[in-house]
């Protein structure tokens, strides 16, 4: 899964010590949502040293769905961590440089 992963434009939020408090903490009700169980569930990648928490998204998605996405990834965490609060800017896309295979975003 990780190839895969690394292959695909990603979306996600940055794993903060505070967000991850919050994720350690919360209703065991909301783990389903992270623990990789559904196809819909929410990963947790490592780019350029940091991790972030997200969904792999196919190439040429349109903004549209770019922004349902972010939009699900903010709900599931306002579910899961109700204390924790995502600025606007706090959901990114990464994508990986053709040449270099790194991430940027």
């Amino acid at each position: 899964m990780v190839d895969e992963v690394r292959k695909q434009p990603f979306i996600g939020i940055k794993i903060t010590n505070k967000l991850q408090q919050e994720l350690d903490e919360c209703n065991n009700v909301y783990k389903r949502y992270f623990d990789g169980s559904e196809p819909q569930s929410l990963r947790i990648v490592t780019i350029d040293g940091e991790e972030i928490l997200g969904r792999a998204v196919e190439q040429g998605t349109s903004i549209d769905s770019l922004e349902n996405i972010a939009q699900n990834i903010r709900s599931i965490l306002s579910k899961a961590c109700p204390n924790y609060n995502i600025g606007d800017s706090g959901i990114n896309v990464y994508a990986r440089a053709s040449r270099q295979g790194q991430w940027i975003g």
